[in-house]
């Protein structure tokens, strides 16, 4: 498991787990701490779809905001980015764990 603190988009991969910590709350997120998987759009922007995804859209609508929270925006507001996995090592490790059963 990672704990590298993300500063660019471009550090991070479709399927990568990521923890965030928010510091102050606005129009699009609340002072919280949240576990999000990363998704690539065909936009070429990504987008975290936050754990509790459900109360995370309920929490949006009540305030009339947009659900959708991108990697861009997170990292230009006062939040701190964490890696916590990436899905190409989780795929490695379950591979090579199953190859080794086989064996």
């Amino acid at each position: 498991m990672e704990k590298k603190r993300i500063t660019h988009a471009e550090e991070l991969n479709h399927g990568d787990v990521i923890r965030v910590f928010s510091y102050e709350q606005n129009c699009g997120i609340d002072k919280t701490t949240f576990t999000a998987l990363v998704v690539a759009c065909s936009d070429k922007k990504k987008l975290v779809i936050p754990q509790d995804f459900q109360g995370h859209l309920y929490r949006a609508a009540q305030k009339g905001a947009s659900w959708e929270i991108t990697v861009d925006w997170l990292l230009e507001n006062d939040v701190d980015v964490f890696i916590v996995e990436r899905f190409d090592q989780l795929l490695t490790t379950i591979w090579n764990y199953l190859n080794e059963e086989e064996v």
